[in-house]
């Protein structure tokens, strides 16, 4: 995705001791997301097509904590040139796009890896957009609703046993899951910040993204 673009993801994270990777395509290019040791979390964007200058960073001030679920939503809004977080389905912070577009990268979309540590703690329903979602289908998100209109990517965490990772947009994106383990009672993928992550074969280009995640850290 390479112009709007919502990311949307729910995390545990188990410590905040180094800065991680819970969802990284190319940060000078589509798109990835860093978790760093204070808590709070960046998105890095750019037009070099790889993990080089130029690029944009656009930082979420509002921390996340060790051992609590978080939903935390990006949106690329390059129709109106701003960008802008949500956590738990409240807006955070905003800022101007720096780009009209992002510049594609060759690179492969990564759920708990990327360019600095692996991801240590819990993932859960990953989503990627090509579209602006608004302030009330964010909300509707963090509340549980499935929101599919101009869904790219959607992967739930949620199968409970095997080594792949569902894309349940119709797009065919699975991901192969490396290390993470199933946790119970309700099944979700646990990384433990050393060598588990998930490979996609993502590559989905168009003119607009959003993007959606949980997650939960150890301490």
């Amino acid at each position: 995705v390479t112009g709007d673009q919502t990311i949307s993801m729910w995390l545990k994270p188990a410590s905040l001791d180094d800065r991680r990777n819970p969802y990284a395509k190319a940060y000078r290019g589509e798109g990835t997301i860093t978790q760093e040791p204070d808590g709070q979390v960046n998105y890095y964007w750019g037009v070099s097509g790889a993990n080089a200058q130029p690029y944009q960073g656009f930082t979420m001030t509002d921390p996340v904590e060790i051992d609590k679920w978080v939903h935390l939503v990006l949106v690329r809004d390059l129709t109106t040139g701003n960008l802008r977080w949500y956590k738990d389905g409240i807006k955070t912070d905003e800022v101007g796009a720096e780009f009209k577009e992002a510049v594609p990268s060759d690179y492969g979309a990564y759920i708990g890896r990327g360019y600095v540590r692996n991801y240590d703690g819990l993932i859960k329903d990953v989503r990627i957009y090509d579209r602006v979602l608004s302030e009330s289908e964010i909300q509707s998100l963090h509340d549980g609703e499935n929101i599919t209109s101009g869904i790219v990517g959607h992967w739930p965490l949620d199968e409970a046993i095997g080594n792949l990772a569902y894309d349940q947009s119709g797009n065919n994106n699975d991901g192969d899951i490396y290390g993470a383990q199933w946790t119970f009672p309700a099944p979700v993928l646990e990384f433990d910040g050393v060598d588990d992550y998930i490979s996609t074969n993502y590559t989905h280009e168009s003119d607009g993204g959003t993007l959606s995640y949980w997650y939960l850290s150890d301490g």
